[in-house]
């Protein structure tokens, strides 16, 4: 009797027992979690659940691993002023610039993006677009031409911003193909150095985690729609597209759609499979933390040498200016001191032809005088 009585007790316990604050976040991160109060060891997975394509946390599995609940199109900003004149520019700080308005060719690409939406039969999209200006107007256009309503524009403030490169800021675009052998083709963890300027430096596996988080959202909010997403740069869109076909990361780059450009991605029935184990060659997170110290060390060097050389070159130009204003001034003084010479000279030697013009007048008078004088005697 006293030990069904202690059974009893223990079964009452664990049937009231006060879930932890783990288990509550991950019961009600998604509708197709394993229940809150559920023992994690003893929940097993459902056949509905592996139906989706998001797991117990509501993160999107990528790829996908089942069809996924709204098909995608990702289009990628129309061209603006910092694309035509060739410079990356992803510092969000000026994300919103009217100086980075849509070009006469953005507006142009905005709206062929927006035909090829229709081609692929989409009436009433939702878009999730950047909130930067190129992004911000190309959604707009789309918006208009194909007469969806404005409360269908879902606006992302940070996710969906350009990838940052850090100290790169302000490179020619046709030099990007550097830094992707540099960074990207090592590893997807490997961050550009961070820029002194507030241009924050991200790696593959930081513009993944940010992608991921949006589509995970419109899984977990949406569900049969068509959804259109709207991001600067070639970056998300060539990462994205690896992550939903279970492509290579680190060679992402290898695909470059231009401004403008239109991927349908749809649900991801076709290729959408269970994982199946496999191993990475990525070299890891530890190894890019310390391969990215060192590439922070060499540029800090870099640029303390760029600052002690340019240093040399100002104390060169002041010791070139100083020398240069000293002949000039000595010159000058030279030159001032011959030409004083020289009205001196001329000064006497006209003194001279005076004094010489007088004495004849003088000796001509006395001359005068003594032959009035000898006329006299005579």
């Amino acid at each position: 009797m006293t030990a069904l009585r202690a059974l009893l007790v223990a079964a009452t316990a664990t049937a009231l027992r006060v879930p932890t604050r783990r288990e509550l976040l991950v019961g009600g991160t998604t509708s197709i979690a394993a229940p809150a109060f559920a023992d994690p060891r003893e929940f097993t997975p459902s056949v509905v659940e592996e139906e989706f394509s998001t797991g117990k946390t509501g993160l999107l599995l990528l790829p996908p691993v089942a069809p996924l609940r709204n098909s995608y199109t990702w289009v990628r900003a129309a061209e603006d002023e910092a694309e035509a004149a060739g410079v990356l520019a992803t510092n969000p700080a000026f994300k919103m610039a009217v100086s980075n308005s849509l070009t006469e060719r953005g507006l142009k690409q905005a709206s062929d993006a927006a035909k090829k939406l229709k081609e692929l039969g989409m009436a009433n999209p939702r878009i999730w677009y950047c909130t930067g200006r190129s992004s911000t107007q190309t959604a707009d256009i789309l918006c208009d031409e194909l007469g969806i309503p404005h409360d269908r524009m879902m606006p992302e403030y940070v996710m969906l911003d350009a990838r940052g490169f850090g100290a790169h800021e302000g490179i020619k675009l046709k030099e990007l193909d550097k830094l992707h052998a540099q960074y990207d083709a090592r590893s997807r963890y490997l961050k550009p150095v961070e820029g002194e300027d507030g241009s924050y430096a991200e790696a593959v596996e930081d513009a993944y985690a940010r992608i991921r988080s949006v589509l995970s959202n419109c899984e977990t909010s949406r569900c049969g729609e068509e959804i259109v997403i709207v991001a600067p740069g070639a970056d998300l869109l060539s990462i994205a597209s690896a992550m939903l076909r279970g492509d290579d990361l680190r060679t992402h780059f290898r695909n470059k759609p231009p401004p403008g450009s239109v991927v349908h991605f749809g649900d991801m029935h076709e290729t959408a499979k269970p994982w199946t184990p496999s191993k990475s060659n990525d070299p890891g997170p530890a190894w890019a933390a310390a391969e990215r110290d060192r590439l922070t060390r060499a540029h800090d060097d870099r640029a303390l040498v760029a600052r002690a050389q340019a240093r040399g070159h100002q104390d060169v130009d002041r010791l070139v200016d100083a020398h240069e204003d000293h002949t000039i001034r000595t010159a000058r003084l030279d030159a001032q001191a011959a030409a004083r010479r020289a009205t001196a000279d001329s000064q006497n030697e006209r003194n001279a032809a005076t004094k010489a013009a007088a004495d004849a007048r003088k000796e001509q008078a006395r001359e005068r005088r003594a032959a009035r004088v000898a006329a006299d005697r005579e």
